[in-house]
């Protein structure tokens, strides 16, 4: 296993981070989801819980009961594959709207950033996050390994500004060889 290599979508993330109550990643299975936000976790300044999902148990516990699984835990929290019990969205949405009222007209703490969500999205699933979480939600999508990521280069917006385009670090050439090796390698972390 290789050490971690940072992501361009980091930078996205830091920036929404106590600005939205809810922060979605997604992506294809095995892109580095989960991955990032362990990172994160364990480079924040805050402690932050997390849940997987991916325990049958505590999938079963969070489908059965998701008021009581929600409370189980503290805030900000994780959860990977969210996906796996859908139905906690509808109660993400009164706890963050509750800790939004407490903070208006309560005298409440800020509400920050409560959740983290990571799934490999379905359509239907990601309908019902739109539905159930608007305006209360970030989603940021994370792919593969860009030729910059993979290069350890930095990343910026790009804009189609040829003379932007010429300041930037340029990426080496690949030999038809070295490129068919990395068509065939994918851009997966693993």
């Amino acid at each position: 296993m290789s050490k971690y290599r940072n992501r361009t979508i980091e930078n996205a993330l830091k920036s929404v981070i106590d600005k939205c109550s809810v922060i979605m990643i997604t992506g294809p299975r095995q892109v580095g989801k989960s991955t990032v936000l362990n990172y994160l976790m364990n480079t924040s300044n805050k402690k932050i819980n997390k849940v997987s999902l991916d325990n049958i148990i505590l999938q079963k516990q969070a489908e059965s009961d998701p008021e009581l699984f929600l409370r189980s835990y503290d805030t900000p929290l994780i959860i990977d594959e969210f996906q796996n019990a859908p139905n906690l969205l509808n109660y993400i949405k009164i706890i963050v709207d509750k800790k939004r009222e407490d903070e208006m007209f309560h005298d409440g703490e800020e509400v920050g950033t409560l959740y983290y969500l990571t799934g490999s999205i379905v359509f239907e699933t990601m309908e019902s996050v739109s539905e159930s979480l608007a305006g209360r939600v970030v989603i940021l999508d994370l792919y593969g390994f860009s030729n910059r990521e993979i290069n350890n280069l930095e990343e910026k917006v790009f804009v189609p500004d040829i003379k932007l385009l010429k300041k930037r670090e340029k990426v080496k050439s690949l030999t038809t060889g070295k490129l068919f090796e990395k068509i065939l390698n994918g851009s997966y972390p693993e």
